[in-house]
């Protein structure tokens, strides 16, 4: 009797062992469905993009390490790739923060928002649109090292082409980027 029981305890161990293996491999599959900041190394930066609720709405959770960083939006000659030369930034602290990128509608323009943490924003005029061209928001960024910039947002807007047809150019052209990047290093001064 005293073996079956032994024999029956360990059969259960092995199928739940089996089935906890089973489960947390579903688990690692999914989490990036969850979308929730995940912070490997706090030496490094993590961004996520937060669930969407309505359509147009973007908004990043992201961490910062120890470090000058600063968060850049540009709206005029958004490159394919690499970043934009002009455009504004706001100084970024160490930590945890929230970005939210929306558009807002005023007479006589458009404008491009980015709200840090729902009190600081930067504010450009968004360009006229020809339509939505190519897009490329960051999602997921498990993580990423301190000392180069991370796109969180690029929209390149779609301009006439000729023959009646439009598309994305090759070259720089209006749309909407937003990123951090590690805020540039101070030259020394003459004496």
């Amino acid at each position: 009797m005293l073996l079956v029981a032994a024999v029956a305890v360990w059969t259960s161990y092995a199928v739940d062992r089996n089935r906890i293996a089973t489960l947390e491999r579903r688990i690692a599959r999914d989490r990036p469905l969850v979308r929730e900041l995940v912070v490997e190394d706090p030496r490094r930066l993590a961004a996520v993009k937060r669930e969407t609720t309505w359509l147009g709405e973007n908004r990043w959770e992201f961490y910062l390490p120890e470090g000058g960083h600063r968060l850049c939006l540009a709206t005029r000659e958004i490159p394919q790739a690499g970043l934009a030369a002009e455009g504004a930034s706001l100084p970024l602290r160490p930590g945890r923060h929230v970005v939210v990128l929306e558009t807002v509608d005023g007479a006589p323009l458009q404008r491009v928002v980015a709200t840090l943490d729902g009190r600081h924003r930067l504010e450009l005029e968004k360009p006229h649109a020809m339509g939505y061209g190519s897009e490329s928001p960051a999602d997921q960024v498990p993580s990423a090292p301190p000392d180069v910039p991370l796109v969180l947002h690029r929209l390149r807007y779609n301009q006439p082409l000729g023959q009646g047809r439009s598309g994305t150019p090759p070259g720089p052209t209006d749309g909407i980027l937003l990123w951090i990047e590690p805020e540039p290093t101070p030259l020394p001064s003459d004496p």
